[in-house]
């Protein structure tokens, strides 16, 4: 397949990716790190999101739109009562990676696309840690802050906010 077409497709297709899925959170599920915050999940519901997400964030949709605010929004919870920050972010991504490899994707040069593909979200975790894991002191500063780190973050990743 050539390099213009979009990851997913080179990957395998949705077929593939649906049994990365399965692969992916058997093995978060009995991962002592990423385990916890699946506790009381819906996983099946989880699954049909995550298929989704990806669908899209492999193909040439992570390119036109910002998730940043729906991924912070998403996380939210975790990041403020769990303790979610981008160390789990790097294990959900590797075991992402490994149960690619274990559903037969064996170009190294995929594998390092598709890492290289999520690695900015890193920084989605990053400042979800830092802004929801910690004290404010005032709920005006609190907002402040969080604006100013999202348009960073949003340059960051070269986003920006879609034209409607």
């Amino acid at each position: 397949m050539p390099k213009e077409s979009p990851l997913i497709d080179r990957l395998g297709g949705t077929p593939v990716l649906k049994r990365t899925l399965d692969v992916r959170y058997e093995r978060v599920l009995r991962d002592s790190l990423l385990a916890p915050f699946f506790k009381g999940t819906k996983m099946s519901s989880l699954r049909l999101h995550q298929l989704k997400f990806l669908r899209y964030f492999l193909s040439d949709g992570r390119m036109t739109v910002d998730v940043t605010d729906v991924m912070l929004e998403k996380h939210m919870s975790m990041f403020e009562e769990r303790g979610l920050s981008a160390v789990h972010f790097d294990r959900f991504v590797t075991l992402f990676v490994d149960s690619l490899k274990a559903c037969g994707v064996r170009s190294q040069g995929l594998l390092d696309e598709t890492h290289e593909i999520m690695a900015p979200l890193r920084q989605i975790f990053v400042i979800g840690a830092q802004e929801y894991g910690g004290s404010v002191k005032s709920q005006e500063d609190a907002e402040t802050s969080k604006e100013h780190k999202r348009k960073g973050l949003r340059r960051l990743l070269g986003l920006g906010k879609q034209k409607g």
